[in-house]
């Protein structure tokens, strides 16, 4: 029998990705720090003295970047510099020394999260989707910003209301260690509606809530609370739509304007 292998250069650029992907790239030939594409894993190895248990991380996802502190100086092991990788999952890494601490900046394609592990002596710091590291994960939304104020009264902004009210929510949320939080704004910024769909769809939360402020021109007696909520194939945005309602209205006494069936931007996408 004889076979015909026919390699087209989509199929050549493909495969070349993939090697890249799935080799492990040492850094300056060091011993000391590699990165695995495959797992998107960064490896500390014979880093004397470094536990798992005392790196501390910060996942800046604004920024797509999870800032990691040794909380040590490892100069003696790392060398300070940008070494960038540009593959998906992760683009670059810099070392940093500083203040008798090294610090490693891993840049981000996307929003991600990091798990820290031991394993045979070595330290890995795994790359993961949020939904991969965090059970539960919530996204809130605090509605217009900078330039769009939304509704106004006299010198009230709804954009200031709402930013106020979403960093309350975020600040009790970040206070049960079973909820990872998000916000879309932490300040004054603004963000498109396309660009709030897009930041939520790659968290992938479990709840997403937008807060916004609505007023009426020319009728003072408009007032209360309502919850928006888009109709989907089964019942869950419905049946939490009514909890948030009713949980509002119980603790604030407003008047009930109910729910209601609408498909806003952020929460239809």
């Amino acid at each position: 029998d004889s076979s015909i292998y026919i390699e087209t250069k989509e199929d050549a650029k493909s495969q070349n990705e993939n090697n890249i992907n799935n080799e492990v790239v040492n850094f300056l030939d060091s011993e000391y720090l590699s990165y695995l594409g495959q797992d998107h894993t960064i490896i500390l190895k014979h880093l004397v003295g470094l536990q798992a248990s005392e790196i501390t991380y910060k996942e800046n996802y604004h920024q797509n970047q999870i800032i990691i502190d040794l909380n040590s100086d490892y100069s003696a092991y790392l060398k300070a510099g940008v070494y960038p990788l540009s593959l998906e999952g992760v683009k670059q890494i810099e070392v940093i020394h500083q203040l008798n601490e090294t610090q490693l900046i891993v840049t981000t394609s996307k929003i991600q999260a990091l798990k820290i592990e031991e394993q045979d002596g070595n330290i890995l710091l795994k790359v993961v989707k949020p939904s991969e590291k965090y059970s539960k994960i919530i996204v809130i939304d605090a509605g217009h910003g900078a330039h769009d104020p939304g509704t106004t009264y006299g010198e009230i902004k709804e954009k200031d209301l709402n930013l106020a009210i979403s960093n309350e929510v975020v600040s009790v949320l970040k206070s049960d260690p079973n909820i990872q939080v998000y916000a879309t704004r932490e300040d004054d910024t603004f963000f498109e509606l396309q660009e709030r769909v897009e930041f939520s769809n790659q968290i992938e939360p479990d709840l997403f809530i937008s807060i916004h402020i609505n007023s009426v021109s020319g009728n003072a007696s408009a007032s209360g609370t309502e919850t928006y909520y888009t109709l989907s194939t089964d019942t869950r945005n419905k049946t939490f739509a009514t909890m948030v309602q009713e949980a509002l209205v119980k603790e604030f006494g407003t008047r009930n304007r109910g729910i209601k069936a609408n498909n806003l931007y952020v929460t239809k996408y």
